[in-house]
């Protein structure tokens, strides 16, 4: 329940007296003091002035001592520095709540409720992040509002924290909004292949907080104008394929294959030592049907050492089955190139479908899609298909219909005006509920960019 405030005779808010628990512990102790003193100056001895007496003094150290053991338990849940920081924020916020009126139904009244409010600061020197617990009553539904509240809450040396999550509670009944420093700057920055790779295909690495797991957050979208830094992600994620043994090379069922899909021609210079770089309509058509027919082949192995094991609900990843990933460059533009008509061989309607297969049954058979291009509608991305992908990226520029094409109507924490260079927004379904700045990777400062790099990577992956 929230707390109600009253107005004083300043036109305030503030907590009644009788609604504080220090008053009452006042009040029980100058009553025990008024009747010690009666009691020893008058040298009463009545069982029941005494027995009054005792009631008072144990009804306060029962109210003290519940005080304490809160504020015992709060200093232990941070520490004594970070406590008085968080109580701070708290006041703040509340203020902030109390000062807007624009969350309460009771605008007009003497009287107000205001929510419960908790910082939670333990995390901001492990993962740099605050959480802020705010209750949730009947009349806060704009969240946009709460969301600049809070993060405006946050002065002084955590002035840069705004937030950048939040979610609400199963029972809705509260709010979780997840904080931390903007000015941190967490662009991925390898100094060497050796820092690219994973040791798990399943696992690519993003950015400094940021390791996209395949199996648990199966397909990605990766939407980015020119310039804006999306083909330097492909780039990433196609080292971390190669160095993890991600590669055009499959003489196993548990062998993983890398597969290029480039109608632009992006990746032409790769294809001096690697064969898995499709850009004829045909070729791209064929190389779908052989990952289909591979991914049944996969899913039968999968049954049988299933049978053999028992381990029901095992996927590829629980049998050291590595991943098939298949990377569609410039989806728009493929699109456009292949015939709507049924009567050609190669049609929009059996692309569809060939994905449509790879994205339903992929996430258990270790088969992944990731598509990319300069802009997605309903027209190239079907919204089935566009819902599947775990992984959501959207670099540079975008109109507020690519923000919702790309993450629906989830755009509270993506703030108005244009992103800096090489920087976007990303989801991750079931890690990150709401779009965070992401950070392109800097491949150049290393040199890690050119041909030779990607030809090292190749050749580690196949020891």
């Amino acid at each position: 329940m929230g707390r109600i405030y009253q107005k004083n005779n300043f036109d305030k808010f503030t907590i009644p007296l009788i609604r504080r628990s220090g008053f009452w512990q006042l009040i029980s102790f100058m009553i025990s003091i008024v009747i010690l003193l009666v009691i020893s100056y008058f040298k009463i001895t009545d069982i029941k002035m005494i027995s009054l007496a005792i009631a008072f003094v144990v009804s306060f150290m029962i109210l003290f001592m519940i005080s304490l053991y809160k504020w015992i338990k709060k200093i232990k849940f941070h520490s004594l520095k970070l406590h008085t920081s968080s109580l701070k924020i708290e006041k703040q916020i509340t203020q902030s709540l109390i000062n807007t009126m624009k969350l309460n139904t009771m605008k007009q009244t003497k009287k107000i409720e205001v929510p419960n409010v908790l910082v939670d600061l333990k995390s901001i020197n492990t993962n740099g992040q605050a959480i802020v617990s705010l209750e949730r009553l009947p009349a806060m539904n704009n969240v946009d509002e709460l969301i600049i509240l809070i993060s405006n809450s946050f002065r002084g040396k955590y002035k840069n924290f705004a937030v950048v999550d939040f979610n609400e509670a199963d029972d809705t009944l509260s709010f979780n909004f997840t904080l931390e420093d903007v000015n941190i700057i967490k662009t991925f920055t390898p100094k060497s292949l050796q820092d690219v790779k994973t040791n798990d295909c399943y696992k690519i690495k993003l950015q400094n907080d940021l390791i996209w797991q395949l199996n648990k957050a199966p397909h990605g979208i990766i939407s980015g104008v020119t310039n804006s830094g999306k083909t330097t992600t492909i780039y990433q994620i196609i080292l971390s394929c190669f160095l993890n043994g991600i590669n055009d090379i499959k003489t196993d069922i548990k062998d993983g294959s890398l597969y290029l899909v480039d109608p632009k021609n992006e990746f032409t210079a790769l294809s001096s030592f690697y064969s898995n770089i499709y850009s004829d309509i045909p070729a791209i058509f064929e190389m779908l049907e052989e990952v289909n027919s591979n991914l049944e082949k996969r899913q039968k192995y999968i049954s049988e050492m299933i049978s053999k094991t028992g381990k029901l609900g095992a996927t590829a990843y629980d049998f050291d089955i590595k991943c098939d990933i298949i990377i569609i460059d410039e989806l728009t533009s493929l699109i456009s190139s292949i015939p709507t008509s049924k009567k050609n061989e190669y049609n929009q309607d059996r692309f569809y479908r060939l994905i449509s297969q790879i994205i339903q049954r992929g996430r258990s058979s270790g088969v992944y899609l990731i598509f990319a291009g300069q802009n997605f509608n309903s027209d190239t991305l079907k919204i089935a298909i566009r819902n599947a992908p775990a992984f959501r990226l959207l670099l540079g520029e975008g109109t507020q219909e690519d923000y919702k094409f790309i993450f629906s109507n989830n755009t509270e924490t993506i703030k108005r005006g244009l992103p800096a260079k090489f920087m976007g927004y990303y989801t991750l379904a079931g890690f990150v509920n709401n779009p965070q700045r992401f950070f392109v990777p800097n491949l150049h400062k290393n040199k890690l960019n050119t041909l030779e790099s990607f030809k090292k990577a190749y050749k580690k992956g196949l020891k």
